[in-house]
């Protein structure tokens, strides 16, 4: 967690994708983030308060953060981080792609990860543990990210000239 922390304090992030075990990890970071200092300290211990930054600076790395996209993720089973479930709620948009025959991260595993987020989106999809990638699953990636962060689709991603004869 505080490796994320530092990747995005040195940023720019915009945003979060994460798959399987990625998207626990992820959505456990992005639920700590809403918390204040203190609950990070009593998370990774007093030992590590020297690096974990003050509340302003958690609040520009939250403000930084536009969109998650979690993908076959998971909440957690293990109590250490059952205080990190409760209110505040992460208030960012996020994606829970959920695959309904799933074997290794059962649908209802995800769908209780998208319940601790304030702004959710679900792609239920009728595959397996696995990311999408037929067109029009593409074009709802697309959507959710126009309308959350339509700057970031516009840059480079112009359509290409025709060249005159």
């Amino acid at each position: 967690m505080l490796c994320l922390l530092t990747a995005v304090k040195e940023g720019p992030i915009h945003g979060i994708w994460g798959f399987s075990q990625g998207a626990g990890t992820a959505g456990l970071f992005l639920l700590l983030l809403y918390k204040p200092r203190e609950e990070w300290i009593k998370f990774f211990g007093e030992e590590h308060a020297a690096i974990i930054p003050s509340d302003e600076q958690l609040a520009e790395v939250r403000d930084q953060i536009r969109f998650a996209i979690l993908c076959c993720g998971f909440k957690t089973r293990d109590p250490r981080f059952t205080p990190l479930f409760s209110p505040p709620m992460p208030t960012l948009p996020t994606l829970h792609i959920m695959g309904e025959s799933d074997q290794i991260i059962p649908v209802e595993r995800s769908q209780q990860l998208s319940t601790c987020f304030a702004n959710v989106e679900v792609l239920q999809h009728t595959g397996g543990h696995h990311l999408p990638g037929d067109n029009a699953t593409i074009k709802k990636y697309r959507a959710f990210l126009e309308k959350h962060c339509p700057d970031l689709l516009s840059r480079g991603n112009k359509p290409k000239e025709e060249k005159k004869a």
